[in-house]
C-alpha cells in the first residue's frame, strides 16, 4: 500500500529508474572491470578513491590499520546473503589483512588471518594482538608473523542477543586507555597480561566515535548523533542514579536526509516517509559515526562529524558546536550531502580517520541491508521486484582525500625511539596520536616519563597534552611539580582533568583537595566546574565538601546537568547533603534537592540503575528468562535495557500505562507497530521513526510474544497477566484499518469498538 496519491505514471517512472540503477550497478560491479565512481557526487574539492574491492574482499564491516600501514578487515558475508537471511550462522566470517605491496595507493594482496567465524561483529588491533567478537564471546588472539597465536577468552557475555542488528560492536580504544563498545555496558582493559572488565552505561546501536577529550558519540538507526557531555564514567558513580542530562544526549536534532534517487526503505509505506519522488525524507539506518580530527581536509572540517546512511547511499556531514553543558550537531548543508550516490549497492557502514588524515569508508556494497527479523512485507516486495537480493559477493574500502593533494607517507613507529613516540602525541592526525599513546602504554615504555612531563606542561595548549596526561595517569607517574603546573593551567580541561586524576593518584596526599577545588572554582568557568563537581565528592566527605556543593547549587541552581554530576559524586552522602543544605537554604535550589530526594527514594525502593549491573548469559531458574532474551533482542535497543526509553526514538516502558494497562492493547502494539506522537503519564513524546511491529516476523511465535509480555509486566509493572497464546493469535489478525500501524487515536477507536480487556 502506498501512502500518498501519486499517479500511476509517476510510480512507474520511479520503479523504472530504480531498475536502471540496479542494472547499471550490476554492470559496474563486474570485478574484471575498473570501478566506476561516476554515479557518486562528492563535495567539491574532494576526491573519492577505491583502495580495495572484490575479489580481494567481500562484505566488509569493520577495518583497522596496523603499524605497518596494512588494513585489517572483518568480513561478514553471512549477513542477509539472501532475502530470507539464511546462512547467517554458517562459519563464513573472516578477518583478512590487505596490503599495498607496490605502494600505488591500491591494495593488491589479501591474506586470511582468521576464517570460519560465525557472525563476527567487532574487531580491534590492540596490545600487539587482535580483539574480535564471535557471539557470544569476545576473544583476544596474539599475532605471530601474521598468524593467530595464543587465544584468550576476554568475555563470555560480550554479545547477549541473537539478532545481529542488536549485538555489541564498534570496539573503540578511548584516550582514557579503556576499550568501549556500542550496544554494550562493558569496557575492557589489559594490565599485566590480565583482562579487566568494568561496567559502564549502554550507548548507541551501530558504531562509536570520540572527540579529542575522550567523550563518546554514537547513534541508533533513526538518530544520526547522540553522545556524552562528560567523560565516560564521570556521571556513573551513584548506583541509584540513572543519568538523563549528562550522557546519551541528543546531539543532532535534524534527522532529514537528501538522497539523489528513490531509495528503498523498510517502512516506505508510512505516511510522510517518502517525498513526491519516492526519496526517503528521514534517516532510518544511521551507523558508523566519525568525528574528523586531522588537518588534511580544510581547517573548517576539523571537528566535524560524519555518519553513514546506507539506506540512502549517503554519507552526511555535520558541524559540531560545543559549550559546557551542550553539544549540537548541525547539518552542514540544506538539501545536500557530503557524499551521495545513485548506486543502490553503495552501503557505507563504517567511517575511520586514516593515518594520513584521510577519511576511510567501509562499503558493505550489497542490495539487502535490512535484517529479516524486521523486514516488512512492503520492503520484501520491493526487494524481490528489483532483485536486490542478487547483489551479493561485493565489497569496497574507499578513501576521501582533498582533490589534487599529495598524500603524506605512512608514519613510522619505532618502540625503541620513545622521544619520537612522545612527539607523535602532538600530531595533527588523531590516528597517529592514538597509536603513539597505545604503543607507549601497552608496551609500558616508562622511559618516556620525563618527555611526557615536558609535553604536559607546555605553555601553548595542544591536544597532545591531554594524551600525555592520560599516559602519566595510567602509570601513576605524575611528579608533584607537573601536577601543580597542570592545576594552575588556565585551560579548563587541563586543570579540570588534573584535579579529577587526584582521586586515584599517589599525589593526592600532597594537596588539600577541598581548598584546591575552591580555588579552582573561583575562576567561575562552567567547563572546569563540571570536572570539580563530578570529582570532589568521590574523594572527600567532610562538611567543607558539602559546603562546596552548596556553593555550586547556588551557581547552577536551575541546571540539571550539574545537579546530576553532584548526585553522582556524592553517592551515599545524599541525606547528609540535604541536611546540610537545609541549615542555610540555597535560593532556587529545588531542582538539586529534588534530584537528591529522588535518589534517596530509589535507594529505599531498591531501584538500581540496572544498566550498571553486570550482564550475564543464560542465568538459570527464571521462567521469564526467555522474555528477557527476546526483549534484549527486539526491544531494548530502542526502549533501553532498563525500560527508560531513548530520546527522540522510543518512550519509556517502566511505569507506562501501555505496559501496566490492557495486555490486549500492549499485544496489538507489539504485533502491528505504532507511530507517534504518544502520551505516557500525561507527557507527550515525539519520535523520529515509527515502531515496527513484530507480527510479520516468521521467527517469532505466539509463545514468543507472550514471553515478552510476561517479562514486560514483571519488569516494568506490578500487574499480572492472563493473556494466552490463543488470544495473541486472534490479535495478529486485528490490523489497523489503514493497513499500516496503530496510533493513539486508532487504539482508542479500536478499544471502544472491540472492548479490549
Amino acid at each position: 500500500m502506498m501512502v500518498d496519491k501519486r499517479s500511476n505514471w509517476l510510480q512507474s517512472l520511479i520503479f523504472g529508474i530504480l531498475l536502471l540503477c540496479f542494472f547499471s550497478c550490476q554492470e559496474k560491479n563486474n570485478p574484471e572491470k575498473p570501478i566506476d565512481l561516476s554515479t557518486y557526487q562528492v563535495e567539491p574539492g574532494f576526491e573519492l578513491q577505491v583502495l580495495a574491492s572484490e575479489p580481494l574482499l567481500i562484505a566488509p564491516m569493520v577495518m583497522d590499520f596496523d603499524l605497518k600501514g596494512r588494513m585489517w578487515v572483518l568480513e561478514l558475508p553471512g549477513y542477509m546473503a539472501n532475502i530470507d537471511g539464511e546462512g547467517e550462522h554458517d562459519p563464513t566470517g573472516r578477518i583478512i589483512i590487505l596490503n599495498d605491496r607496490d605502494r600505488n595507493g591500491r591494495m593488491d594482496e589479501s591474506k586470511i588471518f582468521l576464517d570460519k567465524l560465525i557472525a563476527p561483529r567487532a574487531m580491534l588491533l590492540a596490545y600487539d594482538g587482535l580483539l574480535y567478537a564471535e557471539p557470544p564471546n569476545l576473544w583476544f588472539v596474539e599475532i605471530e608473523e601474521d598468524k593467530p597465536g595464543k587465544k584468550i577468552l576476554v568475555d563470555s557475555a560480550y554479545v547477549l542477543t541473537g539478532n545481529i542488528e542488536h549485538q555489541a560492536n564498534a570496539l573503540t580504544m578511548n584516550i582514557d586507555n579503556w576499550i568501549y563498545s556500542a550496544r554494550s555496558n562493558a569496557r575492557y582493559q589489559r594490565k599485566n597480561g590480565n583482562w579487566i572488565k568494568e561496567q559502564t552505561a549502554y550507548r548507541g546501536q551501530w558504531g562509536m566515535t570520540k572527540d579529542p577529550l575522550g567523550r563518546l558519540f554514537y547513534n541508533d538507526n533513526s538518530n544520526q548523533f547522540q553522545g556524552d557531555l562528560v567523560l565516560p564514567m564521570a556521571a556513573l558513580n551513584n548506583p541509584w542514579l540513572k543519568p538523563k542530562h549528562s550522557i546519551r544526549q541528543q546531539i543532532a536534532s535534524d534527522q532529514r536526509m537528501y538522497p539523489l534517487h528513490a531509495a528503498i526503505i523498510n517502512r516506505g509505506y508510512v505516511e510522510g516517509s517518502l517525498d513526491e519522488y519516492g526519496r526517503p525524507r528521514r534517516i532510518t539506518s544511521a551507523c558508523g559515526p566519525m568525528i574528523y580530527q586531522s588537518d588534511l581536509f580544510p581547517a573548517d572540517y576539523n571537528g566535524n562529524s560524519f555518519v553513514c546512511l546506507p539506506e540512502g547511499n549517503i554519507i552526511k556531514r555535520n558541524i559540531f558546536e560545543y559549550d559546557a553543558e551542550k553539544i549540537l550537531a548541525t547539518q552542514a548543508w540544506e538539501k545536500k550531502e557530503f557524499i551521495a550516490s545513485t548506486d543502490i549497492a553503495f552501503r557505507p557502514v563504517n567511517l575511520y580517520n586514516g593515518p594520513e588524515g584521510a577519511m576511510y569508508i567501509v562499503d558493505l556494497h550489497k542490495g539487502v541491508i535490512q535484517h529479516r527479523a524486521y523486514m516488512s512485507p512492503y520492503l520484501r516486495e520491493k526487494i524481490e521486484a528489483l532483485q536486490l537480493d542478487t547483489i551479493v559477493g561485493y565489497g569496497r574500502i574507499l578513501r576521501v582525500v582533498p582533490e589534487g593533494d599529495t598524500i603524506p607517507e605512512f608514519p613510522v613507529f619505532d618502540k625503541e625511539d620513545v622521544i619520537r613516540l612522545v612527539d607523535k602525541l602532538k600530531s595533527p592526525h588523531v590516528w597517529v596520536r592514538d597509536k603513539a599513546q597505545q604503543v607507549l602504554v601497552q608496551n609500558d615504555l616508562k622511559t618516556a616519563v620525563t618527555d611526557l612531563f615536558d609535553l604536559a606542561v607546555e605553555r601553548e595548549f595542544s591536544i597532545g597534552q591531554i594524551h600525555a596526561m592520560w599516559i602519566l595517569h595510567e602509570w601513576d607517574a605524575f611528579s608533584l611539580l607537573t601536577m601543580k603546573d597542570l592545576l594552575n593551567n588556565t585551560n579548563p580541561h587541563l586543570s579540570g582533568l588534573a584535579f579529577s586524576f587526584l582521586e586515584n593518584s599517589s599525589r593526592r596526599k600532597d594537596f588539600d583537595l577541598v581548598k584546591t577545588a575552591n580555588e579552582l572554582s573561583q575562576r567561575e568557568n562552567p567547563e572546569l566546574d563540571a570536572y570539580l563537581i563530578s570529582s570532589l565528592g568521590k574523594m572527600e566527605s567532610d562538611r567543607k565538601v558539602l559546603q562546596f556543593y552548596k556553593m555550586m547549587a547556588r551557581r547552577y541552581s536551575k541546571n540539571p546537568f550539574y545537579a546530576e554530576l553532584a548526585v553522582s559524586a556524592l553517592s551515599g552522602k545524599e541525606q547528609a547533603y540535604l541536611d546540610f543544605e537545609r541549615m542555610g537554604k540555597v535560593s532556587g535550589s529545588d531542582l538539586w534537592n529534588e534530584l537528591f530526594k529522588q535518589v534517596i527514594a530509589n535507594k529505599k525502593e531498591n531501584k538500581l540503575n540496572k544498566e550498571m549491573l553486570p550482564a550475564v548469559n543464560n542465568p538459570n531458574g527464571d521462567k521469564r528468562q526467555k522474555g528477557l532474551e527476546l526483549y534484549r533482542q527486539y526491544c531494548s535497543v530502542c526502549h533501553g535495557e532498563a525500560g527508560g526509553g531513548t530520546q527522540n526514538l522510543a518512550p519509556p516502558l517502566d511505569g507506562s500505562e501501555y505496559v501496566t494497562g490492557s495486555t490486549d492493547r500492549l499485544a496489538l502494539i507489539m504485533l502491528h507497530g505504532m507511530q507517534g506522537p504518544i502520551h505516557i503519564n500525561g507527557k507527550r513524546y515525539e519520535f523520529n521513526a515509527a515502531m515496527p511491529g513484530i507480527g510479520e516476523n516468521p521467527n517469532l511465535s505466539d509463545q514468543d510474544v507472550l514471553s515478552i509480555i510476561l517479562f514486560l509486566r514483571n519488569a516494568f509493572s506490578t500487574e499480572g497477566t492472563d493473556i494466552s497464546t490463543e488470544r495473541i493469535k486472534e490479535l495478529r489478525e486485528l490490523k489497523p484499518k489503514d493497513g499500516t500501524m496503530y496510533t493513539e487515536e486508532l487504539l482508542k477507536e479500536f478499544e471502544n469498538m472491540n472492548k479490549i480487556e
